[in-house]
C-alpha cells in the first residue's frame, strides 16, 4: 500500500512556516515499514516553505487567512503527484478544522483517512471518521524513520523519554502519557550517532523534561563525551530537576542552549497553574545556567484565570531581570486533556491576541507583555 503521513499546515496560513520534524509520524512511518516492508511511505509536512519564519511579534499581529487557496491546492497537488491508498494525518488541538479541510479533499478523491496526534488521543468528541488514538510500538525497537519526508525539514528532532514529573494546569502531558516511558540509552546514543552520520550534527532533544533523571541525564552526557561525538545540541526541561554538576556536564557533551518554563514572575499564579516552583528556585536555577555557560531560552505566559494586570507586571519585572537569550511568550489557550480545558472551541485562538478565559488583563498591558522579548532578551533565538 502507499501510505502518506501528513502533518498539517498552520503558521503558513499566519504568513510564517514551520520546518520542524513529526516524530510522531516518522514513528508511524517506521512502524508501517515493520508491519509490511511492501508498503511504501512518504511524509508531506504542509507547513514547510523556504525562508525565514516570522517574529513572535508579527505572528500575534497576523489575521490568519484559513481559507488560503493557494495552501489547499498545494496539498490537492500532492495528493495526485503521490496517489495514496491511505492518508493519516497527525492532529493538534490549534488545527482541528484544518485537518477536517485536508480529510475532506482526501474522501473527494476516495482515499481512506486516519487520524491521530494529540487531540485525537485527549479529545472527548469523534471528529475524523477513522481514527487511532496512539501507536503500540516497542520504543527500544523503533526509531523514527527519517528517510520518508517529500520535504527537507530539520531532522535535528530527537526524544528521549514521554511524560512529565509535573502536572501544570495548562498542560495535558499527563493525561497524553498515562507513564512516564524512558529510551534505553543505548538506543538514544545510536540514534544520536546515525542523525550524526546522515543528516545533521545539531540536534534538538524535545522531551518534555530532558534532565528528569540526574544518573541518565548523566550517562547520556558521558556516553556523548567518550565516544566523542561531536554534536551540538539544546533541550527543553524543567528548572526544579537541573544542577550545576550535570549543567556543566551537558556543557561539555555539546549542549548550547536549554529551554525552561518559567510561565510568570508572580508566586500567586505559580500557585494556581501548579508550577511546583517558587520564584527564589527559579532565579537560583537560571543562575547555574548561566553559570554552566549555557544560552538560555524561558518560556513566558500570560492570561490564566484571575491574573491581573499586577501579575502580568511581575512577569515583565521578571524578564527584565533575568535576561534571557530569547522569550517564548504564549497566552493561554486551555486544550482538550488540560485541567483548564471545559469544552471551550478554542483552537482557532492559538497564537491570537485573544485571551480564552480573562478579561483581567487590560490591553496596553497585554501589548507590554507581548513586546518583552524585544525590550529584555538578548533576541537570539534557538
Amino acid at each position: 500500500m502507499r501510505h502518506l503521513l501528513i502533518n498539517p499546515p498552520f503558521y503558513r496560513f499566519m504568513g510564517s512556516h514551520f520546518n520542524g520534524m513529526s516524530l510522531g509520524l516518522s514513528y508511524l512511518a517506521a512502524y508501517l515499514k515493520k508491519c509490511d516492508s511492501e508498503n511504501r511511505i512518504a511524509i508531506y509536512s504542509a507547513d514547510y516553505l523556504e525562508g525565514d519564519y516570522r517574529t513572535q511579534e508579527e505572528l500575534f499581529d497576523s489575521v490568519p487567512d484559513y481559507d488560503n487557496k493557494e495552501i489547499y491546492s498545494e496539498i490537492d497537488s500532492v495528493l495526485r503527484f503521490y496517489k495514496p491508498d491511505a492518508v493519516h494525518i497527525t492532529v493538534l488541538s490549534p488545527i482541528v478544522h484544518i485537518a477536517k479541510r485536508i480529510e475532506e479533499i482526501c474522501k473527494d478523491k476516495g482515499i481512506k483517512v486516519f487520524a491521530g496526534g494529540p487531540h485525537v488521543i485527549l479529545s472527548e468528541v469523534k471528529q475524523f471518521e477513522n481514527e487511532y488514538k496512539s501507536l503500540l510500538f516497542e520504543e527500544h525497537l523503533i526509531t523514527p524513520d527519517r528517510t520518508s519526508y517529500l520535504s527537507d525539514v530539520d531532522m535535528g528532532y530527537i526524544i528521549t523519554g514521554f511524560g512529565c514529573s509535573n502536572d501544570c494546569s495548562f498542560c495535558a502531558s499527563k493525561r497524553l502519557h498515562k507513564k512516564i516511558i524512558l529510551r534505553p540509552v543505548e538506543d538514544v546514543i545510536a540514534e544520536i550517532k546515525d542523525i550524526k552520520a546522515n543528516y545533521t550534527n545539531e540536534l534538538y532533544f524535545v522531551d518534555d523534561t530532558f534532565t528528569l533523571l540526574k544518573k541518565r541525564t548523566q550517562e547520556i552526557c558521558k556516553r556523548i563525551i567518550k565516544e566523542r561525538i561531536d554534536i551540538k545540541w539544546r533541550c527543553d526541561t524543567r528548572l526544579d530537576r537541573i544542577d550545576l554538576e550535570t549543567l556543566k556536564l551537558m556543557k561539555r557533551a555539546g549542549c548550547y542552549r536549554v529551554k525552561v518554563g518559567v510561565e510568570s514572575g508572580s508566586e500567586k499564579i505559580l500557585k494556581t497553574i501548579n508550577k511546583n516552583l517558587t520564584l527564589k528556585e527559579i532565579r537560583k536555577k537560571i543562575t547555574l545556567i548561566k553559570e554552566a555557560g549555557i544560552s538560555l531560552t524561558v518560556y513566558l505566559m500570560a492570561g490564566f484565570p484571575d491574573e491581573t494586570d499586577d501579575d502580568v507586571d511581575k512577569t515583565i519585572e521578571l524578564a527584565k531581570e533575568i535576561e534571557a537569550d530569547y522569550y517564548s511568550l504564549s497566552l493561554l489557550t486551555p486544550y482538550p486533556g488540560t485541567k483548564l480545558y471545559r469544552g471551550q472551541e478554542l483552537g482557532q485562538n492559538h497564537q491570537t491576541k485573544r485571551l480564552a478565559l480573562n478579561d483581567l488583563i487590560t490591553a496596553n498591558k497585554l501589548e507590554e507583555f507581548l513586546n518583552a522579548n524585544l525590550k529584555y532578551s538578548k533576541g537570539v533565538r534557538a
